[in-house]
């Protein structure tokens, strides 16, 4: 999944993603 990707590049950034987009569909 893209999301694990950017989430170990991002590990900040994928929590002020969920707050936008809380569904990684």
């Amino acid at each position: 999944l893209l999301i694990s990707k950017i989430r170990e590049e991002y590990p900040d950034r994928i929590m002020s993603s969920y707050s936008v987009v809380p569904s990684p569909k």
